[in-house]
């Protein structure tokens, strides 16, 4: 994802806060502090501690003193497959649930003709996904956009662009 953010001078206005490794006390309050939108990608195993936080704000939503009614949660979940999407239903029924300010972004990397014909489920990579989310190309185009025309590399470039579904 540190390859996302060296495009981001188009968000001006916001700031973008990148924890690239989780060691010790990892909680929601010591690293949102006062944010107002929260993203986490979870793919994966990653995605635990990110069900367990989006658990206990369903619960705590809308308690006296809660920030739930403050803040906005975006949960971006991806794997390879639909059948990979663990805790795919508890998180769709806390985010209908309306308990707090949640969005829950399933996508899988690897689509399957099935896969297209569900309303909520999109495809692309985690980082591609991003990328959308902040107006930025997909990785893959920057890599041919990168290749000089006529260069061996070009085509290896174009084919992993051929390959990567978007998001």
């Amino acid at each position: 994802l540190s390859t996302v953010l060296r495009g981001m001078s188009c968000c001006q206005d916001q700031h973008v806060h990148y924890v690239d490794r989780i060691v010790g006390s990892f909680t929601l309050d010591k690293l949102v502090q006062d944010a107002k939108r929260v993203i986490m990608i979870g793919t994966g195993t990653g995605l635990a501690p990110f069900v367990s936080m989006v658990k206990q704000l369903h619960h705590d939503g809308g308690a006296l003193g809660s920030d739930t009614r403050d803040r906005a949660y975006t949960l971006l979940h991806t794997n390879r497959t639909t059948a990979e999407l663990g805790y795919h239903q508890t998180l769709l029924d806390i985010a209908s649930s309306g308990s707090f300010d949640f969005h829950y972004l399933p996508t899988v990397s690897r689509p399957t003709p099935q896969d297209g014909d569900d309303p909520v489920l999109g495809s692309g990579r985690a980082t591609n996904i991003l990328r959308l989310l902040y107006d930025l190309p997909m990785r893959e185009e920057e890599d041919v956009a990168e290749v000089n025309p006529g260069s061996p590399g070009r085509a290896v470039a174009e084919a992993a662009l051929a390959r990567t579904p978007r998001p």
